[in-house]
């Protein structure tokens, strides 16, 4: 297990499931944070985001 990853669950009252349903379909967005990119992969594949780490 790498030292950032932690699990992805939209269910969850965490920051990325916030994030994740805070950001709109077909916007832009610059991932630029920590981690394993799993927030970055959800929104490039479920909300056609431009997004760029």
């Amino acid at each position: 297990m790498k030292i950032y990853q932690r699990n992805f669950n939209l269910s969850a009252n965490d920051s990325l499931a916030y994030i994740a349903h805070a950001i709109e379909s077909n916007v832009r967005v610059l991932d630029v944070g920590c981690g394993a990119g799993d927030l970055g992969a959800y929104l490039r594949n479920e909300k056609q985001l431009l997004a760029q780490a």
